[in-house]
This record gives structure tokens, C-alpha cells and sequence, in this order.
């Protein structure tokens, strides 16, 4: 009776080298060649004698952490970490992206703050997801200073000048989903809510899709710009409503907007229907439940996190840029037309 296998137990049993054990095991770090009978003979041992490889013991060797760090750049509305279930999804796909890459993840300590700069440099971590919105010129900066690996998300590989990977939803695609379904409901005036003074790159991407594409819907578009202080969003509940429909820049605004329609007397969605961005529990959460575009939210981590593993291992990942599908939830907070707003 052994007590904990080792690899050297495996290369026993199996018949074979400790070379071919490690080459088996942990293939993407080895160079040599192996037969798939004598592999697959090898995983057999290694499953009968349950031996699992000590990843601490091989980040030693190969001097490393074993660590990913999680952090934001500056540009990313804090708040929305508290209002939605944005960060909780996000993290999901970090973690199973980290653990099924061999990696743990580390919350960086500046992750709630704007200085990020040394859980960057200290040393603890292999590499970084950074997610961001905003390609600001501090952000560009620390990042060309980096000494580790970093892989994007909410970026396109072009706004760093193609220096690092990214991960992004189709925004776009994800607003012609939505129209579209308006549209099928006989919406023809549709407005879209968005933040004006915090203008981050996705918001920016989603409110010209809606410009782009509504037209070609037969859909007369108008924009809503909130504001900051959301002193654009009282404006406007303050004037009569013209449209039978509002798309929101993320489902936090757009019940921000539900909610307000109703106080004001308005029906969700009998006077004016509502459309999120984003689609986590915190849309099933409203009064109506939200109707949202799905954003792949976990997806767009696990993505993250590969490609960052690839970066680490000295690869370059292709392609450089991943842009996954949205979809659309259809929830209580859309319906057809019933009465027209003059």
C-alpha cells in the first residue's frame, strides 16, 4: 500500500519514464513526443491510482506563482458592482477559466480603487485580467508599464494598440436583437438611455449601433442622455413621453428608467416598454422582471482567462481578439403597442 502516488509511481506502473508521466500530465509545457496508446495508458494508471499532479511542486519548478490577478482599470462604474450581478458572473468565468487552466485568482486589493499600479509590479501574480471600458490615456499607460501578462476584457484588441488580448460581446448584435423585437411588437419611436458625462467605450458602441440600426427597422430613434448626477433623467420624466420604448445603456439604468416611468404614472409595459443590457438575476429582480440582451458575462471571463494562460506560457493567442454573441431574455417588461404616447 503506497501512501500518496506520485509520479514516479505512475512511470512505474505504466512502464515509461518520468519524462513521458510529466509530458502526459501537464502536455502543453513538453516537448516530446508520445505514442496516444502509451498516453492513454498512462491516464489509466494515473486514474487507477488516483494521482492528481501537485501543481504547487510544478509552479516551483517552472517559477511561479500559480496565481491570476483580477482588477479594474479606471473607467469602470464602481457602483455597478453593487447594483447588478455584473462582478459575481464575471467572476464565475474567471475562476473556472483559472481552475481548469491550473491557475488560482487573487482579488487585487486595488481593485476598488484608481491605483492599481502595485498589485501590477509586486511579483504575486503570473498574469492579469484586466477589465475596463475605457481606454483612458492613464490606463494605456499602465498597461505599456506592466511587467506581467495581461488579457482585456470589455476592450477591443485595437483600442491598446493591439498590445494585449481582449474579450468583448457583440454590441452591437446585441442592440439589432433588441430592436428587432421592438419591432416585431410595432414600436416605431424608441429612445435609447445612456450616460452622457461617463461615456465608456461599450456605452458608446451600443448607442451608435441603436442610431445605426434602428432606421433600417423602420424605427425613428432618440437618445436620452441621463447625465452623471442623473439630472438628464428627471428632465425628461419631467416632459410628456413620446416614445413606446426605451433601451438602457445596462439593465441598472434601464430600471432606473422603468422605475421612474412608473412614479410618474406611466405603465411598463403597457405605455412604454423597457430593454436592458447585461441579462443577470438582478433584471428577474424588477418590478416588472427586466427584458434584457444578454451579455455573456461569465463567457467573456473564461475567455479571458485562457487566452491569459496562453500569454503567460509565451504563446501568442489567436486570434487576438474574442467577440462573443449576446442574446436577448425576454422577460415582463416588453409588449406591443396598446396605447400610443403623443
Amino acid at each position: 500500500m503506497i501512501g500518496r502516488p506520485t509520479q514516479k509511481h505512475v512511470a512505474e506502473k505504466a512502464g515509461v519514464t518520468q519524462s513521458v508521466v510529466s509530458h502526459v500530465m501537464h502536455g502543453r509545457e513538453c516537448t516530446i513526443r508520445v505514442s496516444e496508446a502509451t498516453a492513454e495508458r498512462v491516464r489509466s494508471v494515473a486514474r487507477n491510482l488516483g494521482y492528481q499532479p501537485n501543481v504547487s511542486a510544478r509552479n516551483l519548478k517552472r517559477q511561479r506563482t500559480g496565481m491570476i490577478g483580477v482588477l479594474h482599470g479606471d473607467g469602470f462604474p464602481l457602483m455597478k458592482l453593487y447594483d447588478s450581478r455584473y462582478f459575481a458572473a464575471l467572476m464565475d468565468g474567471i475562476i473556472d477559466g483559472a481552475f481548469a487552466s491550473g491557475y488560482t485568482v487573487g482579488i487585487c486589493p486595488q481593485l476598488f480603487s484608481q491605483t492599481p499600479e502595485d498589485a501590477m509590479a509586486d511579483g504575486r501574480f503570473d498574469g492579469l485580467v484586466w477589465y475596463s471600458t475605457f481606454p483612458s490615456e492613464s490606463n494605456v499607460e499602465r498597461l505599456k508599464n506592466c511587467s506581467v501578462p495581461i488579457a482585456i476584457v470589455h476592450s477591443h484588441a485595437a483600442e491598446f494598440d493591439n498590445r494585449f488580448p481582449t474579450a468583448i460581446c457583440d454590441n452591437a448584435g446585441g442592440i439589432r436583437l433588441a430592436l428587432e423585437h421592438l419591432a416585431e411588437l410595432g414600436h416605431r419611436k424608441v429612445g435609447f438611455a445612456y450616460d452622457g458625462e461617463y461615456l465608456f467605450s461599450e456605452w458608446r458602441l451600443r448607442r451608435d449601433a441603436f442610431l445605426q440600426i434602428a432606421p433600417t427597422l423602420g424605427i425613428k430613434p432618440s437618445l436620452i442622455d441621463v447625465r452623471g448626477d442623473r439630472s438628464g433623467l428627471s428632465k425628461y420624466l419631467t416632459l410628456p413621453v413620446t416614445q413606446t420604448a426605451v433601451i438602457g445603456h445596462d439593465e441598472v439604468l434601464a430600471a432606473e428608467v422603468s422605475n421612474g416611468l412608473q412614479a410618474k404614472g406611466y405603465a411598463v409595459p403597457d405605455h412604454v416598454s423597457i430593454v436592458g443590457f447585461d441579462s443577470t438575476h438582478f433584471c428577474d429582480l424588477q418590478s416588472p422582471k427586466l427584458t434584457s440582451i444578454s451579455q455573456p458575462i461569465s463567457s467573456l471571463g473564461y475567455r479571458a482567462v485562457q487566452m491569459l494562460a496562453e500569454v503567460i506560457d509565451g504563446q501568442s493567442p489567436t486570434p487576438l481578439e474574442t467577440i462573443l454573441p449576446c442574446g436577448l431574455d425576454v422577460r415582463a417588461s416588453t409588449s406591443s403597442v396598446k396605447e400610443a404616447l403623443l
